[in-house]
């Protein structure tokens, strides 16, 4: 299982069009995606303005992209990066995730 962190917007257009790209694709060449223990961290550095996330919750059996495993040069640590877009019938849930009361997203 990995995962990957949206906003509300950006999932039900998603939805609405019958794939998942982001902007990332066209500037990266993939959809950026976590490991568990990687989500909290990822959405309190990357999303700490929002209020609100979104979880995808990825088999990564079920992709019909690419997946790589690569080191991010600022942690090393691995993480899972799609290449392509994301098929919908791969997420097999979608969680909200909020902030605790210190304004810290946990998962």
């Amino acid at each position: 299982m990995i995962y990957h962190l949206t906003t509300q917007t950006i999932w039900e257009n998603a939805e609405k069009k019958g794939i998942y790209e982001v902007e990332s694709i066209l500037i990266e060449g993939f959809i950026h995606a976590s490991k568990k223990h990687q989500v909290a961290r990822s959405a309190n550095v990357f999303f700490k303005d929002n209020h609100e996330l979104f979880v995808l919750h990825i088999d990564e059996n079920l992709l019909a992209a690419p997946l790589k495993y690569e080191t991010a040069t600022d942690t090393q640590d691995d993480f899972p990066h799609i290449y392509g877009s994301l098929n919908l019938d791969a997420v097999i849930k979608v969680e909200e995730i909020t902030k605790n009361k210190d304004n810290l997203f946990q998962f």
